[in-house]
Parts: C-alpha cells; structure tokens; sequence
C-alpha cells in the first residue's frame, strides 16, 4: 500500500493507477443488505 508519509498527490497517483489497471477491491461489512444485485462482467 502508500507509504504513510508519501505526498497526498502520490495517492492519488496510486488510486489511479489501481482503476486503470482494474485492480480496485472495495469490501463492505455489513449485517443487513437491502437492493439488488448487480451483474459485473470482469
């Protein structure tokens, strides 16, 4: 992950870089989830 010193500018560079490369995880604790389901074709 980012250095936790590094420039705020070189996290952005590193989130960009994670989208462009599709390598973003997003992970969400939850006890209740209410919609629909989404279909993500990778």
């Amino acid at each position: 992950m980012i250095p936790a010193g590094a420039a705020p500018e070189d996290e952005d560079e590193f989130l960009r870089q994670l989208v462009d490369e599709r390598r973003v995880v997003i992970r969400l604790r939850v006890d209740r989830l209410y919609g629909t389901a989404l279909d993500v074709k990778g």
